[in-house]
């Protein structure tokens, strides 16, 4: 989860701000070929991207530059099993929706709405985010086929890499669970902060499991 842009926003606590700046360390995102996908709003509606087992991971809406183009804002969480195991094991697309629910409202107590998590894609291959109040820019590259998308930042120094799924005017971006995880329980120990605890103990509990932000124009 990457950003910087020249949208400094005021309030955010000391540990929303150590996980930014985790986060900003780039990652290598995994590639992924078979997956069933769920996604959840804020406001609690659900939507299946792709509904049962992945086909073409990550499906949905045709993905190309020009359809993510624009200002896309924080809508909620968004969950992606890697397979139709990792699903059944936590109970099929209900859990998966309740997983995203407990995600959610985790990272909206860490500040994360419409206001301080957003994206803009320009047609010049050049970004502009913020994600929990701090912002970043830099350029995209978007891999169509394999569903990726990697964010080259603080001149060209740093770059984060994560899986990409678009459907129905929503946009998703995906990290991987475990390694989310770890970032989180090292905070969450370093700081005492009971929220990001929270949020760890519970990607502890899934397998096969990304997890990211669900964002809309």
């Amino acid at each position: 989860m990457a950003v910087v842009s020249g949208l400094l926003l005021s309030g955010c606590n000391s540990t929303v701000q150590q996980l930014s700046n985790t986060l900003l360390q780039g990652n290598s995102g995994s590639n992924t070929t078979s997956a069933t996908t769920s996604s959840v709003a804020s406001g609690g509606t659900v939507t299946a991207l792709l509904g049962g087992l992945l086909e073409g991971v990550l499906g949905g809406s045709t993905l190309t530059e020009k359809n993510i183009l624009g200002t896309w804002k924080y809508n909620g969480a968004s969950v992606v099993f890697e397979s139709s195991n990792a699903l059944q094991r936590v109970g099929g697309s209900a859990a998966s929706a309740a997983i995203e629910q407990k995600v959610d409202a985790q990272l909206t107590k860490l500040g994360f709405n419409s206001n301080t998590c957003q994206f803009t894609f320009n047609n010049d291959k050049t970004f502009k985010g913020i994600i929990a109040g701090r912002s970043f820019s830099g350029d995209y590259v978007l891999n169509t086929s394999e569903k990726t998308l990697r964010l080259n930042y603080l001149g060209g120094v740093m770059h984060t890499t994560m899986n990409v799924a678009l459907n129905g005017g929503e946009l998703s971006l995906l990290f991987e669970a475990d390694k989310l995880q770890n970032i989180l329980t090292t905070l969450g120990g370093m700081s005492g902060n009971s929220t990001i605890n929270t949020l760890s103990n519970l990607l502890a509990s899934y397998d096969g499991m990304l997890v990211g932000l669900e964002l809309k124009k």
